[in-house]
């Protein structure tokens, strides 16, 4: 009901299921021609999914700042190396400059006199000496990894060990006191070891020359790298926060202008309308703005075929405001009703109710709004628009959020006529059929007693198959006239105490000559005894009816089984057959009158499918339910009614209330 009305409150010229498809293409080459072609960063966004955006938005920073990293690595290293080298150019300095003054302090001790106190002599130039030994090693091993240093220590090496042999010398010499007296050997040596330590003096100049070259130029380039490494920590992480925040832009900008078009085009497909802008790319975005130009495009085709559907019913389809006046209705109005929809459209509806009916009217309308959710059915006349009196039958519906009644009135006159004589005409046919057949039946007999002569073999052979014929038309009459009396006049019963075996004796009674003829076996299960309370009379026909059906619909030599049980406070009374099994199609429509299962083909005893129709109508009138359940062995009809002891029960707790 909701999915056909609201249409009908504004109209709405839905182009076919092919056409709003061309219309959707050329929309989108429309909108595609006038949106520039992207940069290539946007393509790729374009096409690439969520999950994969995601992942780039994450790695691109972390690429930079891996470079970023490796490259602060490789700046600080310099800036370290350099910082290294000025270290060893003043320690360098520093060890020179011991050296310096323990090479001045051993030339000083060469001009005092060993005779007067040699062993002090002798100790103070031991010190002197390991001293400049100890200097000279730790040199060595400083300017082990400096090439360019090398040659200077090699030449402070060889002076220091010219020093240390003409030393050795001097102090032999200085030991022996015949050569002391004459003393020209101690200053030849003397002289010797002051060139010793000039020469000394003048490697260990030359190496402090170079390193203080050297130390101010390292110096300013520890200080650059130092500079550079700084400028690069900043430019870094300035260049990274820039980074992730044009990312971030980019994404964001991109996204959200592709969620406001999907956001619009589907506020466009609630509204029924063809969206006009697309979302490019392969993306999620974009598949869903794709399913919504379908859903779209469907919609529109199922608007054009429910306002089809609604012009071209014959029952009137309209919505009413919640103070009963008309906010749309079909074409189907002008006929029923003799009012153009344009005509009904702001009036109340009230005033189209017969006098008498409008109080019900009102209430019933007013239940229906009461049980939001749940549809009232009733029926009341209209006043047509020439004064004719209309039977209406109404199905409303209230609903909640849209504060407006959803109705469906369909014309009842016509059909109540139609099943009148219908009716009528059952009842007619069938009290005019049963004088000329019991006319014609009552001659057969007296012809087959020979009142009017002896017939030969053929005549009696032709007599037998009329009365065969003359016996089912009989039987087709009384079942119509039956039915007729049912559906006019109501089924009266006479209701009493049965006894369970009483009714199945005397229906297995019924159709053991038809069994017989048949080679059909009957085999009787009873779970209980307690009586069934009913009209004896109907519930043998019934069960008489299931009886026959499974004896002529199972094949020679089979057994039936007829089974009475007690299920949920009911007696079961059921016939299972071994025929061939119904189709879910006919087990639908079985009760219905005048319908017969295909199964009927190979019967040799048919029927006008009216005893289950007639079966049906006694059960219902018993209170009970009846239906037929397709099993492996074959086909099962059952029938449930009261339990005598269960119908007392709950009489006695009626009272009771």
């Amino acid at each position: 009901m909701i999915s056909l009305l609201p249409p009908l409150a504004k109209k709405i010229d839905c182009p076919s299921t092919q056409q709003g498809r061309l219309k959707l293409t050329v929309n989108i080459e429309q909108t595609a021609s006038k949106i520039s072609a992207p940069g290539f960063i946007d393509a790729l966004l374009l096409n690439l999914p969520f999950k994969q955006k995601g992942i780039l938005l994450i790695a691109v920073p972390l690429l930079f700042e891996i470079l970023f990293i490796i490259l602060l690595s490789f700046s600080y290293a310099k800036a370290e190396a350099e910082s290294r080298r000025a270290d060893h150019g003043r320690r360098v300095l520093a060890i020179t400059d011991a050296m310096t003054s323990s090479t001045f302090a051993l030339g000083a001790s060469l001009f005092v006199d060993p005779s007067s106190n040699f062993e002090a002599y002798q100790n103070r130039f031991k010190a002197l000496e390991l001293s400049l030994q100890t200097l000279t090693a730790s040199l060595i091993k400083e300017t082990k990894s400096y090439p360019d240093e090398s040659k200077y220590t090699n030449e402070i090496t060889r002076c220091l060990g010219e020093l240390q042999q003409r030393a050795n010398a001097l102090k032999e010499i200085a030991q022996d006191p015949l050569q002391m007296i004459s003393r020209s050997e101690f200053r030849k040596s003397r002289v010797a070891a002051r060139q010793s330590i000039h020469k000394l003096a003048g490697a260990l100049d030359e190496i402090i020359t170079y390193q203080g070259t050297v130390s101010g130029a390292r110096l300013k380039r520890a200080q650059e790298a130092r500079q550079q490494l700084n400028l690069l920590l900043y430019a870094g992480v300035a260049a990274n926060v820039g980074l992730c925040i044009w990312l971030a832009l980019l994404f964001s900008a991109q996204i959200t202008r592709r969620i406001e078009i999907v956001s619009r085009n589907a506020v466009l497909m609630s509204r029924r309308q063809h969206p006009e802008e697309i979302v490019l790319g392969k993306d999620e975005l974009a598949e869903l703005d794709k399913l919504i130009h379908q859903l779209a495009d469907m919609l529109i085709e199922s608007s054009r075929r429910e306002r089809a559907l609604v012009d071209n019913t014959i029952d009137v389809i309209l919505s009413l405001t919640g103070d009963l006046r008309v906010l749309a209705v079909n074409a189907a109005s002008d006929k029923q009703w003799g009012w153009p929809p344009e005509s009904l459209v702001s009036m109340s509806v009230s005033e189209l109710i017969l006098a008498e009916h409008k109080d019900s009217f009102a209430n019933s309308l007013e239940a229906a709004s009461r049980n939001s959710g749940e549809g009232r059915h009733f029926e009341c006349s209209l006043v047509r628009r020439d004064g004719s009196i209309l039977e209406s039958r109404w199905s409303v519906f209230w609903s909640e959020r849209e504060k407006a009644y959803f109705a469906i009135v369909r014309d009842v006159g016509e059909e109540r006529r139609l099943e009148q004589m219908r009716k009528q005409f059952f009842s007619m046919v069938t009290h005019d059929l049963r004088s000329p057949l019991a006319n014609m039946k009552l001659f057969l007999h007296m012809l087959g007693e020979g009142a009017y002569g002896e017939i030969n073999k053929t005549g009696i052979k032709r007599l037998d198959n009329l009365n065969n014929s003359l016996e089912f038309l009989t039987t087709l009459t009384g079942d119509l006239l039956e039915l007729s009396k049912m559906q006019t006049k109501g089924l009266s019963l006479s209701l009493q105490k049965i006894a369970a075996d009483s009714l199945v004796d005397d229906c297995c009674a019924m159709i053991e000559t038809l069994a017989e003829s048949r080679s059909v076996k009957l085999k009787v299960l009873l779970s209980s005894s307690r009586p069934i309370y009913g009209d004896f009379v109907r519930l043998k026909q019934v069960l008489a009816n299931f009886l026959s059906n499974a004896i002529k619909f199972s094949p020679e030599g089979s057994t039936i089984v007829l089974k009475m049980e007690t299920v949920n406070d009911m007696r079961r009374v059921s016939v299972l057959d071994q025929g061939k099994t119904l189709s879910p199609e006919d087990c639908k429509q079985l009760f219905d009158a005048f319908v017969q299962a295909d199964n009927q083909k190979h019967v040799p005893i048919k029927g006008f499918g009216l005893g289950l129709s007639i079966a049906k109508t006694i059960i219902e009138a018993h209170s009970g339910k009846i239906g037929v359940d397709i099993e492996d062995e074959g086909t099962c009809f059952w029938f449930e009614v009261p339990e005598l002891d269960n119908l007392e029960t709950s009489r006695a707790d009626e009272s009771e209330t």
